[in-house]
């Protein structure tokens, strides 16, 4: 190849244009536009000019000839219309080289400038022609469509990269900076991101936006959200996590409007299938603060015995099987409870208000009558509809302080025990676990108390509700009505007595027990001691309660909507995943603020009960807020399951979820730990 030929190659996806300086047989010695002399072999050029370079004029004037040249090329390909090119030759399905297209475009004897800009032009399109070395292949319609598409989302994705990885430096660096026009986008990535990590869609987007920040962790996007105002610093993301739906559809809401204004008035039809209890006194028991109130009892004296009603309030009434309501509160499940965060399986307007047994208001129920002796038997039962009015809304503080001087809450109370009794002489489980009540003030503090699950009230409530359930699956099964049935088999072993037994005994207990069974067959409930039990008592925030809802008010021989055993079993599958989501949801914010509660009380000293001892490790329990940790056996206790300890909080995180702890110098040993 002569000395001074122009010549032009591929170098990093670019296109570079040199001069030849020497020839050897396998390689060319090239000057290049950078002022760089390379070696290259001879077939990785893709163009050779039949101009060339004086290169005896030295080698600043060879790079100012070879500056010129890039010029001209460079001018000329900006006035070159790839698209137009393609629109004539697509249908033409052969190869062209730059030459060729260059007499087309700027007719015969094209300049080596104008040959070579061709080549440049089609070189970084590449949207229309495929490319291979120095020919072009004309794309199919299609597929430069497609090509099109894909050149726009990776422009569109380089200018996230570039302004979100500078936005999430300026925010780490200085808790601002200028929001860019991706915004939204961005914070919907970064979401994403962190909450799902390789499971998200956005997981490579994420990851690389991290890297041009220059970050390497992705815990780092939580702090980057919570200071850019987009997250609060105990950010509730388990519902997002667990895909658990907060607003309620437009279609939800529309249906909602029409169902509050079509059954917002006070009366209802009162005749054959809906009886007038509005004459009896009717009191709720619940938790302060409380809104959707969903049960209540009556209670009067019959002879030598009592008649006790357990009402229901009549969601069914309102809302038909298959309507846009019913199919969301399917796909809901339950309603959810946690610290910070209440997410209702109806609309506040229906759960809060319109079916909700509030104070001296008529409502629809289905109601429980029962004939129940002193020693809390049940001698005849009946499920009836009907119109009550709630006269007295007590919380469970209330109730408590009252019971004894109250004959309708004494009387109540007293048949509960005996009912409780009756149950343990059948095999029922009584664990006595304390349970917790974690409350989140305003400013996010948090405080934990122990709810006496064993008071005059809660024991009312529960062993009435227990009855009713018991008394619904009978009734169903009785019917031989298709129903939904919760069962559970026999423990492993039985490890309380009389007495109920300590802490660590009704650890162990709950850790033996068998795992309760929903089916639409009805068995025996063993945690129970009852042969059946279906639940119906709330339906406002239990999708199966209400499905049972309405097998009841069916199988009491009103004009109701009913269910096949097909269509229960198909429902109960279909709820069994929302629930497991929910449950998990529940369960993990509950610990969240028991964590967040810990770090709090960082470096404190506090009581723990040894509940398990395995090869490398005890399991303590922290009866306070009765989370579980552990401790290494190297720890030096010699402790063995019911031994007191003493630990200290060393290190707590409630958003990584870990908690470690250390024996404290200060330790007792107590076996037999006691409730």
């Amino acid at each position: 190849m002569k000395l001074g030929t122009i010549v032009e190659y591929i170098c990093d996806k670019q296109i570079v244009c040199g001069v030849v300086l020497d020839e050897s047989p396998k390689k060319l010695r090239l000057l290049t536009e950078g002022n760089r002399e390379v070696s290259l072999a001879e077939k990785r050029l893709i163009g050779v000019s039949r101009e060339s370079v004086d290169i005896s004029g030295g080698r600043d004037r060879s790079l100012h000839q070879l500056a010129e040249v890039v010029s001209r090329r460079e001018a000329l390909q900006e006035t070159i219309d790839v698209f137009e090119i393609w629109e004539f030759l697509n249908e033409d399905e052969r190869w062209f080289d730059a030459r060729t297209i260059a007499e087309m475009y700027f007719g015969d004897n094209p300049s080596e400038d104008q040959i070579s800009a061709m080549g440049r032009a089609f070189f970084e399109d590449r949207i229309y022609f495929k490319f291979d070395t120095n020919r072009f292949y004309p794309r199919t319609a299609r597929e430069a469509d497609e090509l099109s598409k894909r050149r726009k989302e990776e422009e569109k994705r380089e200018r996230m990269l570039e302004a979100g990885g500078k936005w999430l430096r300026d925010v780490m660096e200085t808790g601002g900076g200028s929001a860019p026009s991706v915004r939204d986008e961005l914070i919907e990535t970064l979401k994403s991101f962190y909450i799902f990590g390789k499971e998200s869609p956005y997981y490579r987007l994420g990851r690389d936006l991290l890297d041009r920040a220059g970050f390497n962790s992705r815990d780092l996007i939580f702090d980057i959200l919570v200071k850019s105002g987009v997250w609060t610093p105990n950010e509730n993301l388990l519902l997002i996590e667990h895909d658990i739906p907060e607003a309620f559809s437009k279609e939800g809401l529309d249906e909602t409007g029409r169902v509050c204004h079509d059954g917002g008035t006070p009366d209802y039809e009162i005749g054959p299938e809906r009886v007038d209890l509005t004459g009896l006194s009717t009191l709720t028991i619940d938790g302060e603060g409380t809104l959707d109130y969903d049960d209540a009892l009556s209670i009067e004296p019959d002879g030598d015995a009592f008649r006790v009603w357990v009402h229901v309030t009549d969601v069914a009434h309102f809302i038909p099987p298959g309507s846009v309501l019913d199919q969301e509160a399917m796909g809901r499940a339950s309603s959810i409870y946690m610290a910070d965060k209440k997410v209702p399986m109806l609309p506040p307007q229906i759960s809060e208000q319109l079916c909700s047994l509030r104070f001296g208001e008529k409502k629809p129920a289905l109601s429980l009558m029962m004939k129940v002796d002193r020693s809390g038997r049940v001698l005849e039962f009946d499920f009836l509809k009907s119109v009550i009015c709630i006269n007295r809304q007590l919380t469970y503080y209330d109730a408590n302080i009252i019971y004894k001087e109250d004959k309708e809450l004494a009387s109540l109370y007293m048949l509960a025990l005996e009912f409780c009794r009756q149950r343990e002489i059948t095999g029922a489980l009584q664990l006595t676990l304390p349970e917790l009540h974690i409350s989140v003030d305003e400013e996010e503090r948090v405080s934990i108390n122990r709810i006496n699950r064993e008071s005059p009230s809660r024991t009312t409530v529960a062993e009435f509700m227990i009855m009713a359930n018991w008394l619904a699956g009978r009734f169903l099964s009785q019917k031989r009505m298709p129903g939904i049935y919760r069962s559970q088999g026999e423990p492993r072993k039985r490890l309380l007595g009389e007495e109920g037994g300590t802490l660590l005994e009704n650890w162990q207990q709950r850790r033996c027990i068998a795992r309760v069974v929903i089916s639409a067959e009805p068995d025996r409930h063993s945690g129970l001691g009852l042969d059946v039990y279906s639940s119906w008592t709330s339906p406002i925030r239990k999708y199966l309660d209400l499905v049972t809802q309405r097998q009841l008010k069916r199988a009491a021989g009103t004009n109701s909507s009913g269910y096949t055993k097909n269509e229960v079993s198909r429902i109960i599958q279909a709820v069994e995943d929302p629930m497991r989501r929910l449950m998990s949801a529940q369960r993990k914010r509950a610990r969240y603020w028991l964590l967040r509660y810990l770090e709090q009380r960082k470096g404190e000293k506090i009581q723990g009960l040894v509940v398990e001892k395995r090869h490398e490790r005890y399991m303590i329990l922290l009866p306070d807020i009765m989370l579980e940790t552990s401790l290494p056996t190297s720890c030096g206790a010699d402790s063995m399951p019911g031994d007191t300890v003493f630990v200290v909080i060393e290190n707590c995180s409630a958003r990584l979820d870990t908690l470690s702890v250390s024996l404290s110098e200060n330790r007792q040993k107590n076996r037999g730990h006691a409730r």
